[in-house]
């Protein structure tokens, strides 16, 4: 799942707390409490997702 941050403020996960000089559009973000939760849910789901490709990928657990 691809995510901008535009959306992720949007979903009251991150706030935008200002603008930068002295560079294209720089822009600064801080991560809500909601956010916090989101992200680490998402953490968890990644890493289960990754350790069962990992697991197809070595054959583990798959009688020969």
């Amino acid at each position: 799942m691809s995510v901008n941050l535009v959306y992720l403020v949007y979903l009251v996960y991150l706030t935008l707390l200002g603008r930068g000089v002295g560079g294209p559009g720089r822009k600064f973000y801080s991560i809500t409490p909601e956010g916090k939760i989101w992200l680490s849910e998402t953490t968890e789901s990644w890493q289960d997702f990754t350790a069962k490709v990992a697991a197809v990928l070595t054959l583990e657990g798959n009688p020969e």
